[in-house]
């Protein structure tokens, strides 16, 4: 069973996507008796994100591509108004 709530748990989820590893668990992890104050999750965004990679990935490219015509278009906004 995997602690979505651990503070963590987004670090052991990138290590898990690095190394590929199917069926990964907290059952065995140090840190589930080391600190337990339960840290709730509230931005899944990032893990939407990596499900739209893995499942999307032509949503995922378009999300990206809208994402730096936005950064593209602030500092250009930004630089006009320095000016």
């Amino acid at each position: 069973m995997r602690n979505v709530c651990c503070k963590y748990y987004s670090n052991c989820l990138d290590i898990a996507v690095e190394r590929n590893l199917q069926g990964w668990s907290c059952k065995h992890c140090w840190f589930q008796y080391k600190n337990n104050d339960h840290h709730q999750v509230t931005d899944f965004f990032n893990y939407f994100l990596l499900l739209s990679a893995i499942f999307e990935p032509k949503l995922y490219k378009k999300f990206r591509e809208e994402e730096r015509k936005e950064r593209f278009i602030r500092a250009k906004k930004r630089k006009e108004t320095e000016t």
